[in-house]
């Protein structure tokens, strides 16, 4: 197999450009609690994916909450990010998303990005 070799050019100014646009300024600020409200909901979301919205204002303030808080509190790993797939429009990366910035633990963000 042919040897492959990757050359970066990024320059100081690339560089600075790229954390403002993917920095964690831009990350949605939430409160972790034990659960989301609506708008908390929305804000990771639509940060995460705002292909979605449509879908997501489908949900009311009780369901995400009780989805939330359901969620927050399952014991079960698995349960945590199934439980958010119930919330219209998210599937495993907004889940994931959910989890990373609403929960009081810490968890990775699924991304295609990264998976490739």
């Amino acid at each position: 197999m042919e040897n492959l070799k990757i050359k970066f050019n990024l320059s100081r100014k690339k560089i600075l450009s790229l954390e403002k646009e993917y920095g964690y300024e831009s990350d949605p600020k939430v409160q972790r609690k034990e659960f989301l409200t609506y708008e908390d909901f929305l804000k990771i979301a639509e940060w995460k994916t705002s292909r979605q919205i449509n879908n997501y204002s489908k949900n009311d303030d009780t369901l995400v909450k009780e989805v939330t808080k359901a969620s927050f509190s399952a014991s079960s790993e698995r349960l945590k990010i199934v439980a958010l797939t119930a919330l219209e429009g998210v599937g495993y990366p907004v889940a994931s998303a959910i989890l990373h910035f609403g929960h009081s633990e810490s968890y990775p963000i699924i991304d295609f990005r990264a998976i490739y």
